[in-house]
């Protein structure tokens, strides 16, 4: 699982219409994505909220649920398995929920 330091956005593909890339990329772990484009668009809506927070986007993909990306400062894994529920739980803690 992973813990995700100062969360600020969670976005959530269901399985039916997830991106191959998604699949792919981070089935079953968490991944950093580099040079984000959702990130710059952030960034760009909000010019003084980026000066404040150092956002980076993390994505993963959970088998039979989708693809969780999520905007936030750090994450910090853990050795154990990740679950849709576990995902949505911590989603919600962080963003204050």
């Amino acid at each position: 699982m992973a813990r995700f330091t100062n969360a600020k956005l969670v976005k959530w593909t269901a399985e039916p219409v997830a991106s191959a890339w998604q699949v792919k990329l981070a089935y079953c772990q968490v991944v950093e994505i580099k040079e984000s484009t959702w990130i710059k668009h952030i960034q760009d809506r909000h010019p003084s909220y980026s000066r404040v927070h150092l956002l980076k986007h993390y994505l993963m993909y959970i088998e039979d649920d989708g693809a969780y990306e999520i905007a936030a400062e750090n994450a910090v894994l853990d050795d154990v398995e990740v679950t849709a529920d576990a995902v949505r739980k911590v989603a919600m803690r962080e963003m204050g929920e």
